[in-house]
């Protein structure tokens, strides 16, 4: 009797856990079949606990959810297959050729709305301080050759000075000036000169 009892309290406690582990494990196959590893999706509608049903995200891609692979955004880059993110560039760049990394717009050019390439700003503005957007010329500006320069400042007419050469008033200067005789002024009569003693 006492062995039969013994058995059936052995028996009653390895049931108990038998019944425990079926009601966990739905939970854990839940669990389990809910997402691949981030990184990753599964390929097709396979099961992700089956072998070789996740694959890693190739390059420009990620997945941050362990469901499916998403192209990175615009202006963003992923070199390493299985990211988790994708690598976004700051303002005024853009994604190089090549899609490893990101260059900044040369001056005078801002950013596309698509953060895919760069563009020159239509006549009448300019690009901003972090080449994102165009706009105009600030204040005691205005857009000429291709750019912003000060307005002009009004200037008062001064007359010309023409400085007149045929002025007489200064009886010493000019072409009726002293110099221009060759005697002196006075009366009509010349002088009588004086010849060798004895003759006049």
């Amino acid at each position: 009797m006492r062995n039969a009892a013994k058995l059936l309290r052995l028996f009653r406690r390895h049931a108990m856990a038998a019944m425990l582990a079926l009601a966990a494990a739905p939970l854990l196959a839940s669990a389990a079949l809910a997402a691949c590893p981030m990184g990753s999706a599964p390929i097709g509608n396979c099961s992700p606990t089956q072998p070789h049903c996740c694959h890693r995200c190739a390059a420009q891609h990620y997945s941050n959810d362990g469901k499916s692979c998403k192209p990175c955004p615009n202006g963003s880059y992923a070199t390493d297959p299985g990211s988790t993110s994708c690598i976004t560039c700051p303002s005024g760049s853009v994604v190089n050729a090549a899609k490893n990394g990101c260059f900044v717009c040369a001056a005078g050019l801002v950013m596309n709305a698509a953060h895919t390439s760069c563009a020159p700003c239509p006549s009448g503005k300019i690009p901003n301080a972090s080449q994102t957007a165009c706009v105009p010329c600030p204040s005691g500006q205005h857009y000429e050759y291709g750019g912003c320069v000060p307005n002009p400042q009004a200037v008062p007419n001064h007359p010309a000075f023409v400085p007149n050469l045929l002025d007489n008033s200064n009886p010493g200067m000019g072409p009726q000036g002293p110099a221009a005789t060759g005697r002196p002024s006075g009366g009509g009569g010349g002088t009588t000169t004086r010849g060798p003693a004895g003759i006049r």
